[in-house]
């Protein structure tokens, strides 16, 4: 096979980047980032796409510039958040905003949904619990605000499918984001037509589905022509950015964990079937339609992982090497037997709370101060904090998914913190894999399509960044167990009952 490459581009919540990749290997040859365009009114936010639209073209031309022969660029291939989206009218205006996927509004019509439909019905449906996160609320609130969005020929695209249709003139919804609009039956592939009969929607608004990966169609003359590209250069759309990022470590089925980190964290196993269970639903854990055929995703993700380190970034005045600074100070300090005795907690509910109580209006917590605590007390609580949030996830995926000795793959910022991954491992009791790639999601996207396009043969054929292990200390195990039970949940529970 000749050398070609591949453009990976990931749409962010906090950053964008648009990366090129050789084929072959999957090696990144240049990266453009940039922070991803919102408009923000108090507490409403919508993503500015005018300007990341023009910061993706921006990206291209600069990455695309690496590449003198451009016909050995097949490929550009889009992931992003799996929520938002736009909707578009019959002359391909947009109507509205495009709200962003943690913005609740809509969460008025998450009521009324469940008004008409109970509950378990919804989520044995689609696979995911009533939330204003997702597709659906977000369509019903531009539908109240703006009349125009009220008639028959108007097109919901999510956000990577209407960057794609700007590059091709293609409509498409890609199936891993269709699985996370509240409008789509994960068992039957297609669209629930009991679910969009009762908030009156027609099938119609949605355009036909797409497989991940696979190509909708080729650059319009007009974009290629301003991208100083080849017009044969195939367009596709990888999907939700988590499902997508797995693919860059080889995630297996079954008894690995995909930790991806970043504005939020999440957890992710791959299985054959969904969960569809009560049980599951009371943990309000989200079921989706997989980036490889055959599969689906068993999903949680964590809303204020990102937000809160960078609320201790701004409390202390750290920049980014001075917090890389400290944390490396107090692992060696956590190491050598420090913070033993040190037992503040933080729960990191910055920007409201993940699975199993998951809430919009939760709020942070501190606890165990006193006149003696220092910065670095602070810091080390704060991650601990962070660990057990995810620990409290991680039990339940392993009580719902009967995981044994599992591991954890990390991606993402944690996993260039030592600090942060160590505690991992202690908190978790299992074997913790740093994957030091240097874009998880883009890299995914790219591999979609090398797939789905049959120039790899299996999507983790090719795995070979570095790798760095953690294992747990028994002790600090056991330690941590403690005080999780103990501590951590008990002030859990409280906060839970004063907030509610």
């Amino acid at each position: 096979m000749n050398l070609v490459y591949i453009i990976g581009i990931d749409i962010g919540t906090t950053n964008s980047k648009v990366a090129l990749f050789s084929a072959k290997g999957f090696k990144q040859e240049k990266l453009y980032r940039f922070e991803t365009g919102k408009k923000i009114n108090k507490d409403e936010t919508d993503f500015d796409l005018d300007q990341i639209w023009l910061n993706l073209k921006r990206g291209i031309k600069e990455v695309s510039n690496e590449i003198k022969e451009k016909n050995k660029i097949v490929g550009i291939s889009i992931a992003s958040v799996g929520e938002s989206g736009v909707l578009l009218d019959s002359h391909n205006r947009r109507i509205g905003p495009a709200i962003a996927w943690f913005d609740p509004r809509g969460r008025e019509y998450i009521k009324k949904l469940e008004k008409k439909n109970a509950l378990n019905k919804i989520y044995r449906i689609t696979g995911i619990p009533p939330h204003s996160n997702y597709s659906l609320p977000k369509i019903l609130w531009i539908r109240n605000k703006y009349p125009e969005s009220n008639k028959h020929d108007v097109t919901w695209l999510c956000l990577a499918n209407y960057f794609a249709f700007l590059l091709t003139g293609k409509k498409t919804t890609e199936v891993t984001l269709a699985s996370r609009t509240l409008a789509f039956d994960i068992e039957k592939n297609d669209w629930s037509e009991e679910i969009l009969e009762s908030v009156h929607l027609d099938r119609t608004i949605f355009p036909p589905l797409v497989r991940s990966g696979e190509p909708i169609g080729h650059l319009t003359k007009e974009i290629a022509e301003e991208l100083m590209l080849n017009k044969e250069t195939m367009v596709a759309v990888a999907g939700h950015d988590h499902m997508v990022g797995s693919l860059s470590v080889g995630l297996n089925p079954n008894n690995e964990l995909l930790n991806s980190t970043g504005t939020t964290e999440g957890l992710l196993i791959i299985q054959e079937k969904p969960n569809l269970s009560a049980e599951s639903l009371n943990c309000k854990l989200s079921n989706g339609v997989y980036v490889r055929p055959g599969y689906y995703s068993y999903f949680g993700s964590l809303p204020s992982v990102g937000y809160s380190i960078n609320w201790a970034r701004n409390l202390f005045g750290f920049n980014v090497s001075l917090l890389n600074e400290g944390l490396q100070s107090i692992l060696n300090v956590y190491q050598s037997g420090g913070f033993n005795k040190k037992e503040i907690l933080f729960i990191p509910h910055i920007r409201g709370s993940g699975p199993p109580i998951r809430s919009t209006q939760s709020k942070g917590l501190i606890y165990g101060f006193d006149d003696k605590t220092t910065r670095e007390d602070i810091i080390f609580g704060l991650f601990l904090g962070l660990c057990f949030e995810l620990k409290n996830l991680f039990l339940i995926f392993k009580k719902l998914s009967h995981l044994e000795k599992p591991i954890v793959k990390v991606i993402g910022p944690a996993a260039l913190n030592p600090l942060w991954l160590q505690l991992k491992a202690d908190v978790l009791g299992c074997d913790v894999y740093a994957y030091e790639i240097e874009e998880a999601v883009a890299k995914g996207a790219a591999i979609s399509f090398a797939y789905s396009q049959n120039l790899i043969k299996q999507t983790n054929d090719f795995v070979n960044e570095k790798v760095t292990i953690y294992h747990p200390n028994k002790l600090k195990t056991e330690q941590f167990d403690g005080l999780f039970q103990s501590k951590y949940l008990h002030l859990l529970k409280a906060k839970n009952q004063i907030e509610n």
